[in-house]
């Protein structure tokens, strides 16, 4: 816990709401000032579930309470939001802790051993409470559903909870977090193994393959009401979602800049998600080829449009560690190594979100790894603890140079758990400053269109000491120049240009903002506060007036233009009333 601690401290007092942590703990849905009913038929960002063009259909209503309950929370001398830090801290520590006793059941053998069970818990436990891609899910208060999820998920684990507690369970899981649908298939396979395990280790002599494969079965069997339960949950919860039409994010929420590669089609689609799901698994075992960052759109991460692209040589070799493993443990005497790699391969099934066959606003984040990182961490802790209690046959466990060994490898062990600790706590300071985090994210991403847009807000509007308009209107300028279509922009155009008193550059680019749908309510309200004033001058009164006009019927030009492409004709009393409104 201390490595997440500690960049807490260090930005006390000097930091604030991150990203969407402003969207989930300002909506009314936390903050109690909502009925609690609508907890139950809001989406996670306080939007009603069924609307079906606004919602981002994310329905978490137990973590929105959890949100209300700790916001309704006063703590002297703590606000809320590092209150609510300090409790998802204490949450992904618990989580650490439990996955290490589902590392204990899978390798009963090591348990049995005081020393080997004692490193086992230890390095599984840190292996996964010090992997990078966490700080993303603990330290941003939005992102805290996706570790809550799993621990409700990995209770189920747990077979001395009556079955009852099953279903229940999954239902708090699902409730917590969707995409917590995707850790059942891993929790019955999991399942399945643990028993298999227990019972295999009271056996005194190993059965043939064919025995082994029977008893595995009747496990199976006699585990029927478990799976039923947890197959059960997770088909009754997408029917009801299927029923509901809330499966699906409306595709005008889906942008490039967020998720560049959503629209493709064909081959490019099939290579360019393979590529995104080779960073997940290489991510999911500590290794990053892309680097950190919040976000990565358009064009961060470019297209895979073939098998030349040298990329996919990291999904070459993924996939040959894959058969590596498989062979290996084909090959050994021991059928337990083999359902080993099942259960390793079952985690890694957790980022079919990200594979593209679904259809989701999220690209590549570092939130969704957290149910994966569980094979790295358990699977991790169990080699590394064979590694350390490994020793040469001419060496006894008690002599001089076995005790040396088993140091010098706990060094380099300490030594790694170190560099760990050190990524956490730079990424969690990250995380606990928007300029900070932005920053990052444009050194691993200089081609996001979004990035560097939102780097341009932070220089000319967000942050008044850094305020530098001529390298805020280059990001701008770059963030069009990715992504023309990116409508975005023109709301910072007209920020910069205002400041730096250009008015008619400023009123051009207001009004391509009032056309945007993304920054259509904000850049209203900078139309009617700035025309109501420049109208009524005097002199000049009459001038702004036209050009108001002229303003005007472009907007009515591009209103009427979205209406063909939706296929909506207005007569014109409709075009009148458009016109009143505006």
């Amino acid at each position: 816990m201390i490595p997440y601690f500690i960049p807490l401290y260090w930005s006390y007092g000097d930091t604030g709401q991150i990203l969407d942590e402003s969207h989930v703990l300002s909506s009314t849905d936390t903050l109690g000032t909502s009925p609690f009913w609508d907890i139950l038929q809001n989406d996670y960002w306080g939007r009603h579930i069924l609307n079906f063009e606004s919602s981002h259909k994310s329905w978490r209503p137990l973590s929105i309470y959890l949100c209300r309950l700790l916001s309704s929370r006063n703590v002297e001398g703590i606000d809320d939001l590092l209150f609510h830090r300090l409790v998802s801290i204490i949450i992904h520590a618990g989580l650490a802790e439990m996955i290490s006793q589902v590392a204990l059941r899978l390798h009963p053998k090591m348990s049995s051993d005081k020393k080997q069970r004692r490193a086992l818990k230890f390095l599984t436990k840190f292996l996964f409470a010090l992997h990078p891609t966490h700080v993303e899910a603990v330290i941003n208060v939005a992102n805290r559903p996706h570790v809550l999820a799993l621990i409700f998920s990995i209770l189920t684990l747990d077979l001395s909870l009556p079955l009852l507690c099953t279903p229940i369970l999954c239902a708090l899981a699902l409730m917590t977090c969707e995409t917590a649908i995707f850790h059942f298939p891993p929790l019955m396979v999991t399942l399945t193994v643990i028993v298999w395990k227990q019972k295999h280790f009271k056996r005194d002599k190993r059965k043939p393959l064919l025995e082994e494969i029977k008893t595995l079965l009747s496990i199976i069997f006699s585990l029927l009401p478990n799976h039923i339960c947890i197959a059960g949950t997770g088909i009754a919860y997408y029917v009801a979602r299927w029923y509901l039409n809330t499966l699906d994010i409306p595709d005008g929420l889906i942008r490039p800049a967020e998720n560049p590669f959503y629209r493709f089609e064909g081959t490019t689609r099939f290579f360019s998600y393979l590529y995104v799901l080779g960073i997940h698994i290489s991510k999911s075992f500590l290794y990053d080829p892309i680097g950190f960052s919040h976000e990565y759109g358009f064009d961060c991460v470019p297209a895979v449009d073939s098998l030349e692209d040298r990329r996919l040589l990291l999904n070459l070799l993924i996939g040959a560690l894959v058969v590596f493993f498989l062979v290996v443990s084909l090959r050994s005497s021991s059928f337990g190594n083999v359902l080993d790699v099942l259960v390793a391969l079952s985690w890694l099934t957790t980022l079919f979100p990200i594979s593209g066959i679904v259809k989701v606003g999220t690209f590549i984040a570092d939130r969704i790894i957290v149910p994966s990182s569980i094979s790295c961490a358990i699977y991790g802790g169990y080699l590394l603890t064979s590694w350390i209690h490994s020793k040469p046959s001419e060496v006894s466990s008690g002599s001089k140079s076995g005790t040396i060994s088993r140091v010098l490898k706990w060094g380099v062990i300490l030594a790694g758990f170190s560099n760990l600790s050190y990524k956490v706590m730079y990424r969690g300071y990250e995380w606990t400053d928007a300029y900070r985090l932005l920053e990052s994210s444009y050194r691993a991403c200089p081609n996001s269109a979004k990035t560097n847009m939102e780097m341009a807000k932070c220089l000319n509007s967000m942050y008044p000491e850094r305020l530098d308009l001529d390298l805020s209107l280059k990001h701008v300028a770059r963030a069009q120049e990715i992504d023309p279509s990116y409508c975005d922009v023109h709301e910072q155009f007209a920020i910069i240009e205002f400041q730096r008193q250009n008015y008619l550059e400023f009123e051009g680019n207001l009004t391509k903002a009032v056309v945007c749908q993304f920054t259509m309510k904000k850049a209203m309200n900078m139309w009617q506060q700035y025309w109501t004033a420049v109208t009524k001058d005097p002199f000049t009164g009459n001038q702004a007036r036209l050009r108001m006009q002229k303003h005007l019927e472009f907007i009515e030009q591009k209103r009427q233009e979205e209406m063909i492409r939706l296929g909506e004709y207005p007569d014109d009393e409709e075009t009148q009333q458009g016109r009143d409104e505006l």
